[in-house]
């Protein structure tokens, strides 16, 4: 069993491909060991999905929510689908930015800024008891 405090905040990164493509082999280990937020790369675009267990919605607290943070290069990938899987929160591959992240022992505020004219494009809480 996983001996994690419960206000310690478990946050993996990796390459979005590699994750997707492996999601339903970690899928259960993430979950299993609380992870909190998973941070991706690759794709060059914003993507957030819900606290998602095999391509559902669940309960905040009860899986992961997954963020590409691949803005930087944004005008390399201007491939997303019009229409995105139900648990997708929100998805930007037309602009720039970089991510904000304010973290104490009981909150994580994540928000992607857009470099066009520093307005918050995303914004979202995740929290522990």
């Amino acid at each position: 069993s996983a001996d994690i405090d419960s206000t310690n905040w478990a946050i993996p990164d990796g390459d979005q491909t590699v994750a997707w493509a492996l999601r339903r082999s970690l899928e259960s280990l993430l979950v299993k060991y609380a992870v909190d937020l998973c941070l991706w790369g690759h794709h060059h675009s914003y993507q957030r999905t819900c606290p998602v267990v095999d391509e559902t919605c669940v309960a905040s607290g009860a899986a992961p929510v997954h963020v590409v943070i691949g803005m930087a290069g944004q005008g390399l990938s201007q491939n997303l689908l019009p229409l995105q899987p139900k648990h997708f929160v929100y998805t930007n591959d037309q602009e720039y930015g970089y991510s904000r992240i304010q973290v104490t022992r009981t909150s994580l505020h994540m928000q992607f800024v857009s470099d066009v004219d520093g307005g918050v494009r995303d914004d979202f809480t995740l929290t522990k008891a």
